[in-house]
């Protein structure tokens, strides 16, 4: 090998260990400042009483606790909790039925059209998508009859419960 090769591969060697010595072995000016950065590594404080621990002495109540060992043995398994029951409270309500509407529903007819039919008169009415012929006398959807029809309203009777609803039409110019 070349002289210069084996110079820069031991420099570089050199370099290398020192690096790795230096990385685990840090200077105490670090180790005091990481302890002012991360207080909570170094020692914890304690400030209320921890659980299962009583405080006899309230004098003591910030006296730093020793240092947790990250590596000791830990108990997985949770403790019961006592559970305690209830006393069952029982409130006497009455419950008022929301009020029931009477009458009968909205008519479920628009009006389209009409038409004299040698006397009689036809009036063509809509449900939905349905066409519907409204002669006097008429039963219409089991549930409407048609009473009268004039030149400003039919009327209808709702059969369920016998009550007499409108509907109004538009004037006509004829």
């Amino acid at each position: 090998m070349d002289k210069r090769v084996r110079l820069r591969r031991s420099i570089l060697l050199i370099a290398l260990t020192l690096t790795v010595i230096a990385s685990f072995y840090p200077d105490q000016k670090t180790i005091k400042e990481g302890s002012k950065r991360h207080p909570e590594r170094v020692t914890a404080t304690k400030t209320e009483q921890t659980a299962g621990q009583v405080n006899s002495d309230p004098s003591k109540k910030n006296t730093p606790v020793a240092e947790v060992d990250p590596f000791s043995a830990r108990n997985w398994v949770v403790e019961p909790i006592a559970i305690v029951e209830a006393p069952v409270v029982t409130v006497n309500a009455t419950v008022t039925p929301p009020p029931v509407v009477t009458g009968p529903p909205p008519l479920p007819f628009k009006f389209t059209g009409r038409m004299n039919d040698e006397g009689n008169q036809v009036v063509y009415l809509n449900r939905g998508e349905q066409m519907v012929l409204a002669h006097v006398g008429d039963v219409l959807d089991s549930s409407y009859k048609v009473i009268s029809i004039t030149q400003q309203q039919i009327e209808f009777e709702y059969l369920p419960s016998g009550e007499k609803q409108t509907l109004a039409l538009p004037a006509s110019e004829y």
